[in-house]
């Protein structure tokens, strides 16, 4: 689903003439009610009245979980944090395995005991990276990043109503489903958060990929 937006300079009606939309002989106005949901319409921004005229498309990204798994995945965020749970994991299978050893070379309740947590621990550790993917998915749907308005300059966020920069700042990774957009690390954040949007080319009808695409080339940098 997609909507484009235009912004436009707001315009002061004379007194005399009539106020309906359809009076105005602005088609844009006078039809938009007509329009189904799925439909593209164009609509007024009043909030920049002496700037150029700029057209948005508003996106509904309704991704899966697999999506999200898959696209946080490939940004790399995760990639350090599972190098050393996989190293610790391989630390934790070699003693156990040393460990296995002396079990059976003197059978005590005490090293079967040891033997049954070090296992616990290299299953948690092998685990760890899973887990980690899943609080990354389950924060990026509480992030109101559903809907998504893009102009050339920047991208909307109609239900959180915050804005993101498309001035050079964000890294732009574009794979053969999807673009993704990741942003630098908030420098007052205490630990790092993963800031990235994800847009899925299903989302996107064929005539307006091509527009997504160059307001994300020109207002990003290649991802590394």
């Amino acid at each position: 689903m997609f909507t484009v937006f235009t912004e436009r300079e707001s315009k002061v009606r004379p007194s005399g003439k009539d106020s309906t939309p359809a009076a105005d002989g602005d088609p844009g106005r006078s039809t938009a009610e007509k329009i189904p949901p799925q439909e593209a319409k164009l609509v007024s921004d009043c909030t920049k009245n002496f700037e150029k005229p700029q057209t948005g498309i508003s996106l509904v990204c309704d991704l899966t979980d697999q999506e999200i798994r898959e696209n946080i995945r490939k940004t790399g965020f995760l990639r350090t944090t599972d190098f050393l749970d996989y190293l610790m994991a391989a630390i934790v299978v070699l003693y156990t395995v040393v460990t296995f050893r002396q079990i059976i070379a003197y059978d005590t309740p005490k090293n079967w005991i040891i033997l049954v947590c070090l296992s616990l621990i290299t299953v948690s550790f092998l685990a760890m990276p899973y887990s980690n993917l899943n609080h990354e998915k389950k924060k990026y749907q509480e992030s109101g990043m559903g809907k998504v308005t893009i102009y050339p300059d920047r991208i909307e966020l109609p239900e959180t109503g915050s804005q993101l920069p498309l001035d050079g700042t964000a890294e732009l990774l574009r794979t053969e489903k999807a673009f993704t957009l990741v942003y630098p690390f908030e420098k007052e954040a205490l630990s790092r958060t993963l800031r990235c949007v994800i847009i899925p080319f299903r989302c996107v009808q064929d005539e307006f990929l091509p527009y997504v695409e160059a307001m994300l080339t020109a207002g990003t940098r290649p991802k590394k």
